[in-house]
């Protein structure tokens, strides 16, 4: 089921429909709404185990595990705070990416606290509105019922106006833009209790409804797609539908009745808080869970964490006969307590973010002329090797026992214009930060974005990457070639990683194919050669193919966990330059030379070099490298 997260919605529904027809039935026992109590309640039920989870979490990452994960100690003070949707949201991740390829070593393993804090956030709200319409026009009034109406059906066009006014992150994240999934439960709610008759042929549409829903899960994209764009309302009402069905004595009633579906969902709460944290951990152990066996076990593993809860912690606690005050008081403590100790996670090597100023202070300066770049003093080592075996004389690699050079002194800064996809981005800053302290020596300029690739044409199956291909083709057509008119730069380094090698159904194919079937390396070779010749005749700029290092990332596509892939490419890049009298700077061989490959400090999630890793490259290897091979150019 690629959209599993409708289960979420579904559960959003179940939820606005009982936690109202709560608060419904006690205003008509009493008159009135006890919102301590109910607090007390809601706090009883959802913080004991959601604070285990956490503090397992913590004492997990205290033992070594997510150590790769970026910010985990503000993502568990998110969770912890019940905010967790609202930091997500002001951050620059996406819900989708954790379905497109993302290293299992990084995801959070609170990640799912970001639904259990739109349901917090709505009980904190829901019960003061709801009471207020209640004392203001009654139980039984019309008005009450045509006011949560009217309520809904703004949420319910929020939904879609989020998506067009804010996009696809805001409409998944945020509380506005999913409570008409909530209120959608407690309209219903609202119109049964105020005397909704309910004919017995109604009963058909829950099963009719869940079918649906079980379809939908299984049709609609994990990274995008109607969950993304504001539709999630509109199947919130299969949701009212399956419910409103199930109100009506059924045989299909029954079936949902059955005793061990009643107690999987008397352990549902803790299936649903401990399921992510195993799952990461085991992905990120290596384990392959979309495969019978390690599945099993995750699956095993979970329930023994919800039983456990449930018995020894949630029960006892939800039997307990506390006030509101005492209760309140003791979550609030609790909650304090987990908070102080995320604050003392150590921070996650990060990957390389994107630094504006950096990029500014480093950037090639437009001139109307440009002077001759020469040596003024040559260094004692040379970055550039000799002709490798079997090559073009023009063509060169750089294996990985090359000497490192120190910085070349020259009659001016030798112009570098870096082009690829995020890997590219990430060794561009390297180098923008090296120019920046070498200010003499070079000048840097960055042209790049996610996904980028030099194969533009075929529709990638591994995920959904049709934009990139997109921007890609833009980019190589248009925003390259107007780079190297304005900047003249003396090298252009040419590099990506990822979305080359992915699955592809080319044009006149019926089946996708992978770089190592037969023919797709021609393929390659023809796109990655016609970059090089378009490159070639913008300018009078030395072309440098980046061969990258290869990913160790635990990618969810299976397929991009093959080595073999990767190889394929660097072939590719060898084959082009030497065709082309290109130079090629071997990164591969160079990381894989200095032991640095499986290095996590030097690629935190498997494929970007980390900040300070990017910065040590460029001082050790790849500034001087550059700053050669230009210079190498111009004597030829």
């Amino acid at each position: 089921m690629p959209a599993g997260y409708l289960g979420v919605s579904v559960f959003f529904t179940l939820s606005g429909f009982l936690i109202t027809r709560l608060l419904l039935a006690e205003f008509s026992r009493t008159g009135r709404i006890a919102l301590g109590p109910f607090a007390a309640r809601r706090l009883r039920r959802l913080v004991p185990a959601s604070l285990l989870c956490l503090m397992a979490v913590l004492v997990a990452r205290g033992a070594g595990a997510y150590s790769d994960v970026p910010e985990l100690g503000s993502d568990v003070v998110a969770a912890a705070t019940q905010t967790f949707n609202w930091f997500r949201l002001a951050g620059s991740s996406s819900y989708a990416d954790l379905f497109s390829g993302v290293s299992a070593s990084t995801v959070s393993p609170v990640e799912h606290f970001w639904s259990l804090s739109i349901e917090e956030q709505f009980y904190l709200v829901w019960p003061l509105g709801l009471f207020a319409l209640l004392r203001r026009f009654g139980l039984k009034s019309l008005k009450t019922t045509a006011r949560i109406l009217g309520v809904t059906a703004l949420a319910v066009v929020a939904a879609p106006l989020t998506a067009v006014v804010f996009g696809p992150e805001a409409t998944y994240w945020a509380t506005t833009a999913r409570l008409a999934e909530i209120l959608l439960g407690a309209s219903l709610a609202a119109l049964v209790h105020s005397g909704l008759r309910i004919p017995a042929r109604a009963s058909w549409l829950a099963p009719i409804s869940l079918f649906v829903i079980i379809v939908l899960s299984m049709r609609w994209p994990s990274d995008g797609g109607p969950a993304y764009e504001g539709w999630l309302p509109a199947f919130a009402v299969l949701s009212t539908a399956l419910i409103f069905g199930l109100l009506t004595p059924s045989r299909f009633g029954q079936l949902l009745s059955w005793r061990p579906l009643v107690w999987i969902g008397g352990i549902s709460y803790g299936l649903y808080l401990f399921h992510w944290p195993i799952f990461t951990l085991l992905r990120d152990r290596g384990w392959t869970l979309d495969r019978v066996g390690p599945f099993t076990v995750a699956v095993a593993l979970t329930f023994v964490a919800a039983m456990l809860s449930s018995r020894f912690l949630e029960l006892p606690i939800r039997a307990g006969r506390t006030t509101p005050k005492a209760t309140a008081t003791v979550a609030l403590g609790a909650v304090l307590g987990v908070i102080v100790l995320a604050l003392f996670v150590p921070q996650a090597p990060t990957a390389f973010d994107t630094d504006d100023q950096l990029l500014a202070r480093a950037a090639i300066r437009p001139v109307d002329s440009l002077a001759d770049l020469e040596s003024i003093v040559t260094s004692s080592t040379s970055t550039v090797p000799e002709t490798a075996p079997g090559t073009d004389p023009q063509t060169t690699t750089a294996p990985p026992d090359s000497a490192v050079s120190t910085a070349v002194d020259v009659s001016r800064p030798v112009r570098i214009l870096v082009v690829g996809d995020s890997t590219a981005q990430a060794v561009g800053e390297g180098l923008a930060n090296w120019a920046v302290e070498n200010p003499e020596t070079a000048s840097v300029s960055v042209l790049t974005s996610q996904g980028f690739g030099f194969v533009v044409d075929g529709s990638i199956t591994s995920w959904d990457g049709d934009p990139f291909i997109e921007r890609s083709r833009t980019m190589l057509a248009d925003d390259v070639p107007t780079a190297i008119t304005d900047l003249q730069p003396d090298v252009v380094l040419l590099m990506a990683t990822v979305n080359d090698v992915t699955d592809r159904l080319w044009p006149g194919d019926d089946q996708p194919k992978s770089p190592t079937d037969s023919g797709v390396a021609e393929l390659m070779g023809t796109y990655y050669g016609s970059a090089s010749e378009d490159i070639n005749a913008a300018g009078d700029a030395t072309v440098i193919w980046v061969i990258p290092p290869v990913p160790t990332t635990e990618w969810e596509a299976e397929e991009m966990r093959d080595p073999a892939r990767y190889l394929v490419q660097h072939a590719v890049i060898e084959g082009v330059a030497s065709d082309s009298d290109l130079v090629v700077v071997d990164l591969n061989g160079w990381m894989d030379g200095e032991g640095l490959l499986e290095d996590a400090a030097w690629r935190p999630d498997g494929t970007h070099l980390s900040n300070d890793a990017a910065a040590d490259l460029a001082r050790r290897y790849l500034g001087p490298f550059l700053v050669d091979a230009a210079l190498a150019a111009r004597l030829q």
